[in-house]
């Protein structure tokens, strides 16, 4: 879409040109053409921050590097609503939040505050993923709410305040008529979730446990969302038996688990349920996070339903170092859901980021702290295959990591056939 508008490109806060033009935001990229300069053309992912006050709209292109877009006339409103709805759909995929939509709501006033503070109020598009609340705000980056980090609901009239652990809140307005078709649409989303994990708990005992005490354990344990099987273990008795029980000595998973028991601290280790697990992995899942002296994580996922004895997922155990002390596993949470559970973007090598159908990865890296630190602590993973070989592949890996406090295991990286199911 055209806009007849004037610019100005900044260095340092010195204006470096100025001119007359016309600017043209398509689906992927920002354009401005100056009547007497070469044309600048700027994916969306590769401004930095967008601001639209005094009506003009200033694109951050780098730290020292501003484009300011100004003279939109009347047309200033529908420049900066278009100019961020693209900017924010192409950041939903960069920084991999895209994931199934389960409805679109439109009309919505928001409050956004941080720690307390109220950072910006504004009209935006709500939407809700499988796992997660969108907001997309006109002139704002878009906001992520994932459900499993969602401390408190509260209500008042004609109005929702969502407060979630990381010290955010979002109080939504404005939704007039279909503020009963929202509220129950997320409250139903969130509720399938929980009845995934209570199912699943319960399903361990089967149907035995006391409800309560289920539904107390997954509280804890929302879906997608590791927490100290200790601490679940107090909500819901027999929790860790009942485990145990579900993956029999002789089997594979069996064999699998109690080999990482083994070597593992067992009262740090993490455990939690997911629905479907990186790419193309559908089915539940029980996650598990062991914590393996010295530094070191494996995370390692089985299906609820268990395998036949010599059958395997044929995935792999994935193993972090873990310099983040007690506080890691809240940071695995964190970058997990991050990255929404992918496994390409954390463990691709450079070479493999710099293919252009993989640009969406290595701008990600640039946006999300959570996926660059998750890479740097990322050490390597043990593909399943013959039990002995894993075994004996873990063992040297450990060894490796004990001796080298840097350096990813160059064993089982990541294949072309993988890169087609992430």
């Amino acid at each position: 879409m055209r806009f007849d508008a004037e610019y100005a490109l900044y260095l340092n806060e010195k204006p470096e040109e100025e001119g007359p033009g016309y600017a043209s935001a398509e689906e992927e990229t920002f354009g401005f053409f100056p009547r007497k300069a070469q044309p600048i053309q700027i994916p969306w992912t590769q401004i930095a921050d967008m601001s639209f006050t005094d009506y003009k709209a200033s694109f951050r292109l780098a730290p020292d590097k501003r484009l300011e877009i100004k003279a939109l006339g009347y047309k200033f409103e529908d420049f900066s609503r278009l100019a961020s709805k693209l900017r924010n759909e192409n950041l939903i995929k960069t920084c991999l939040a895209r994931e199934t939509l389960k409805k679109s709501m439109i009309e919505a006033e928001i409050s956004f505050s941080k720690d307390g503070k109220e950072v910006f109020r504004e009209a935006c598009e709500l939407r809700i993923y499988e796992t997660s609340l969108l907001a997309l705000p006109q002139t704002h980056e878009f906001l992520r709410f994932p459900f499993r980090f969602i401390k408190e609901i509260s209500e008042g009239d004609y109005l929702l305040k969502i407060s979630s652990e990381k010290g955010e809140s979002l109080e939504i307005s404005g939704l007039g008529k279909n503020f009963d078709h929202f509220r129950e649409s997320l409250y139903g989303q969130m509720n399938e979730l929980d009845s995934l994990v209570q199912k699943n708990l319960s399903a361990l005992f089967q149907g035995a446990a006391a409800p309560l005490s289920v539904r107390a354990a997954a509280k804890i344990l929302k879906e997608g969302k590791i927490a100290k099987l200790s601490r679940a273990e107090e909500k819901l008795p027999g929790l860790l038996s009942a485990l145990e029980k579900r993956m029999p000595a002789e089997a594979e998973d069996g064999k699998e688990y109690n080999f990482l028991k083994s070597i593992s601290e067992t009262a740090e280790t993490g455990f939690g349920v997911k629905k479907g697990l990186m790419g193309t992995m559908g089915g539940d899942y029980f996650i598990f996070l062991f914590f393996i002296k010295p530094g070191l994580a494996a995370f390692e996922a089985f299906s609820t339903e268990p395998k036949k004895e010599g059958e395997t997922d044929k995935r792999a155990t994935y193993f972090y170092r873990t310099p983040e002390g007690p506080d890691f596993l809240d940071f695995f949470n964190s970058a997990m859901t991050a990255v929404n559970y992918r496994r390409l973007p954390v463990m691709l090598p450079e070479a493999g980021l710099s293919k252009p159908e993989y640009s969406a990865y290595r701008l990600a890296i640039d946006r999300l702290p959570e996926l660059k630190k998750l890479r740097e602590l990322y050490l390597g993973r043990v593909i399943h295959s013959e039990f002995d070989s894993w075994a004996n592949d873990i063992k040297a890996l450990v060894k490796f990591a004990g001796e080298n406090a840097a350096g990813a295991w160059s064993k089982n990286g990541y294949t072309e056939e993988e890169e087609k199911e992430d």
